[in-house]
């Protein structure tokens, strides 16, 4: 159970995130599954919602202590409404809105056996919320749909900034304003999910992926994991990538070639532009073969028990980085690709850093030497030796979370407590009072 409330708290934070102010459905399946009498039945149900409550509403008591309690749901719903009242107040709020079952719970437990009362009571709700979201029946001008069909005319995968203005000439001629019609247009498509609209990045800012699957499909290729693999392997091996892959699945360390391989020569040197301004990866720049190879986070392996105590275990100089209640997926990694590139621009001879899945080992040469680990709703810092205050480091890191910000935009946030004297300070208050042992 530990584990399912961490998958769900995970991936609900992270839709809150990215989707502020979406309707998400949950549903329960395999009703038919359990085997108990009405009564326990519903137990176990009201303590499935009990569970929810404290993650779509995180204001609450800890989950331990919710559970426990025989109203969890409506104290929930309690807390829920003196959210909405503080949110409606607050820029850039961001709201989870699940949708409720006939009993009001934040799931549908739903019997697949057959086609049955659970089953239409999913359709009906899905009926009722669809009319609600904000592009049902809206009225899209019939040019704007005809600029889309000439984007995708071509069958390219993406198009640069100046030829979706070319599609935009072609098809919103007649506008007042043809470059705010066609950013009010792509905007919408974006939204939709018709296309995806880059705004972000600098050296890609315009562009239009016309294909959002194919841009998935091949940045999924280096998030690779024993479970889920994106490449096929066998044959990478049968290419004469043996030691590239290994590379790459033991270190999270990928060659030009192995690059080709996965994206085809035509595609890679975009891929490698457009992952590398997304911070998903970096130039690794270390020794003469990691020159010519990038580091991808997303593929390197958890560290091992076998290779004894992490070294951050013994240091007391800790630095929490909190993001509100969740830490969205991909932070962590960003951040260690971050790290990676301002490490080879401004210590261009520091060790080499030690890469794991949720945990890493850097220097900035011979300044500070610390690691980085991600827990589940924070990043923890450690200064292992310095040679100047290790203030300097925090304000470093804090420098790159600055471009994170950027890069995922509205609704990114971090704060930093230190740890002084056993207690957690704010950073701000350790700068100002220039506190020990940070200075």
């Amino acid at each position: 159970e530990h584990n399912t409330i961490r998958y769900l708290n995970y991936w609900l934070k992270s839709i809150k995130y990215h989707s502020p102010g979406a309707n998400v459905m949950l549903v329960g399946t395999h009703l038919d599954s359990v085997k108990e009498s009405v009564s326990d039945v519903k137990r176990d149900l009201d303590h499935v919602d009990s569970v929810l409550a404290m993650i779509v509403y995180p204001k609450m008591k800890t989950q331990k202590e919710a559970v426990k309690m025989k109203n969890a749901f409506d104290a929930a719903n309690k807390f829920a409404k003196k959210l909405e009242t503080e949110a409606s107040n607050a820029a850039g709020s961001r709201k989870l809105n699940v949708l409720k079952d006939g009993d009001k719970r934040l799931f549908f437990a739903v019997d697949l056996s057959s086609v049955n009362k659970t089953v239409a009571a999913v359709r009906k709700k899905l009926d009722e919320a669809a009319p609600q979201q904000d592009f049902f029946a809206k009225s899209v001008p019939i040019k704007w749909m005809q600029f889309l069909d000439q984007m995708l005319a071509n069958g390219e995968n993406w198009l640069e900034a100046t030829k979706v203005k070319e599609c935009a000439e072609e098809t919103l001629k007649g506008s007042e304003n043809i470059e705010k019609e066609m950013t009010s247009a792509l905007e919408m498509l974006h939204e939709l999910g018709y296309i995806i609209y880059i705004t972000n990045l600098k050296s890609f800012r315009g562009f239009v992926i016309t294909n959002p699957q194919w841009l998935v499909d091949a940045t999924t290729k280096i998030m690779y994991s024993e479970d889920v693999q994106k490449f096929d392997k066998e044959e990478a091996l049968k290419s004469n990538l043996a030691d590239d892959v290994k590379a790459g699945l033991d270190h999270g360390l990928i060659s030009r070639d192995f690059m080709n391989f996965l994206w085809g020569e035509t595609d890679t040197p975009f891929f490698i532009k457009y992952l590398e301004q997304n911070l998903l990866i970096s130039r690794w720049g270390y020794g003469e073969q990691g020159k010519q190879s990038y580091v991808a986070p997303s593929l390197v392996p958890r560290r091992q028990a076998s290779e004894g105590a992490a070294p951050d275990e013994g240091s007391d100089l800790k630095a929490f980085f909190t993001f509100g209640n969740y830490l969205t997926l991909g932070v962590f990694e960003r951040l260690v690709c971050q790290v990676v590139q301002s490490t080879i621009r401004g210590f261009p001879d520091s060790r080499p850093p030690k890469l794991y899945a949720g945990f890493s080992q850097h220097w900035f040469g011979d300044d500070f030497e610390f690691c980085l680990r991600r827990e589940n709703n924070f990043i923890l810092c450690t200064v292992i030796s310095s040679k100047k205050a290790p203030i300097k480091c925090i304000s470093r890191l804090l420098k790159m979370f600055q471009k994170l910000g950027d890069l995922l935009g509205q609704g990114f946030s971090v704060s930093t407590s230190l740890i002084v004297k056993k207690e957690y300070v704010d950073y701000a208050d350790v700068k100002t009072n220039k506190l020990s042992p940070w200075y």
